[in-house]
């Protein structure tokens, strides 16, 4: 088991419009959830990337809809909730979306829905009660602050959308999950900002939309033209090479000691596979050479045994010769030798070792007889 570090954002939530010359909320962040050491074991993770919400267009549609949830393992941040137009309820999310002028209430929709620890988001704007020219939405919540109330005209502006989080685990910085800003009617000072991938609100204009890969929220519009829509979310892991082996999924880099795989909407539904470091493995293999030669040469001699009499007669002595055979026996013993060659392999290095064992037989003892004479003497 090892550890990866995890960044899951959500689909940002989609501005609104409500068809005619008046501020509307921009949506909220999608949820921004960050861990620094998941523990992950080797086999295969599902990845669900978020997409943001629509915008409300303005004609058949006021409201947006709520950006869409992202999913790694154990970990899943709650798209951003919707901006409202005229009369609309806000909507919660992993941040809330604005509400429009003449709601007369803040915040806005709550963030951080369902609740998560750390929180996956901040509160959106809410908005005066004037319901005039040059009233202003409010904006949608970020990762890291609320959304601002939009305010009353005739010289009205709209909220800025929250801040997002900035996060360098690509290899750079980049910000996440910022609030759409609100949307102003004519006559307006501003509309609201955006920052960290939300869309800005329009002044007497639709709102933009929330930029892909980022979860920020889409801007409200201030006329009848169609709100942001929200950016898409992403999800992006990292490791340090050394602690695993071969991964795939998503978008693949290297950044110094690390991998980094970005998963964006179109690799949503795919898996991050995981693989263990590569072990070193060890092979040893025996080869054993036996050559033996044996040879043995055996020389015997013999000689045999000689015996001469003589006899004489009239007192005359008889002499008597024996010789013994005198016998010589040599025997030869090549000298046997076996060698056994080991040799040891491993994946990095590998080692050869040989040992020679010489054993030899003892010569045979050369064993000579000494010959023996007798000599026999008759006296008459």
């Amino acid at each position: 088991m090892a550890n990866v570090s995890v960044l899951v954002v959500a689909g940002g939530g989609g501005g609104a419009s409500n068809g005619n010359n008046a501020g509307t909320g921009g949506g909220g962040a999608g949820g921004y959830r960050y861990d620094a050491s998941h523990a992950v074991t080797p086999g295969n993770y599902a990845v669900t990337v978020g997409d943001g919400g629509v915008a409300g267009n303005g004609t058949t549609t006021w409201n947006g809809t709520s950006g869409n949830n992202s999913v790694f393992d154990t970990i899943t941040s709650t798209g951003g909730g919707a901006g409202t137009a005229g009369g609309g309820s806000a909507f919660n999310g992993g941040s809330g979306g604005g509400l429009p002028r003449g709601a007369n209430t803040t915040p806005g929709g709550l963030g951080n829905t369902p609740s998560t620890s750390p929180s996956q988001g901040c509160n959106g704007g809410g908005a005066g009660s004037s319901e005039g020219g040059g009233d202003g939405g409010g904006g949608g919540g970020g990762a890291s602050s609320v959304g601002l109330d939009g305010t009353s005209g005739p010289t009205g502006h709209g909220g800025n959308g929250g801040a997002g989080t900035s996060s360098s685990i690509s290899g750079s910085s980049v910000g996440y999950a910022g609030g759409g800003g609100g949307g102003v009617s004519t006559g307006g000072t501003a509309a609201g900002t955006a920052s960290d991938g939300g869309g800005a609100g329009g002044l007497n204009a639709g709102g933009s939309a929330g930029t892909s890969n980022t979860g920020g929220g889409g801007g409200g519009s201030g006329s009848a033209a169609a709100g942001g829509k929200g950016g898409s979310g992403i999800v992006i892991i990292r490791y340090l090479t050394s602690d695993f082996g071969t991964c795939t999924g998503g978008t693949k880099t290297t950044d110094g000691d690390y991998k980094v795989h970005k998963f964006v909407l179109a690799d949503s539904g795919t898996d991050f596979v995981v693989t263990d470091a590569t072990s070193t493995s060890t092979t040893t293999s025996t080869s054993t050479t036996s050559t033996t030669t044996s040879s043995s040469t055996s020389t015997s001699t013999t000689t045999t045994t000689t015996s001469t009499s003589t006899s004489t007669s009239s007192s005359t002595s008889t002499t008597t010769t024996t010789t013994s055979t005198t016998t010589t026996t040599t025997s030869t013993s090549t000298t046997t030798t076996t060698t056994s060659t080991t040799t040891t392999t491993t994946s990095t290095s590998s080692s050869t070792s040989s040992s020679t064992t010489t054993s030899t037989i003892d010569d045979y003892i050369m064993y000579i007889e000494k010959p023996t004479f007798s000599l026999s003497v008759d006296l008459y």
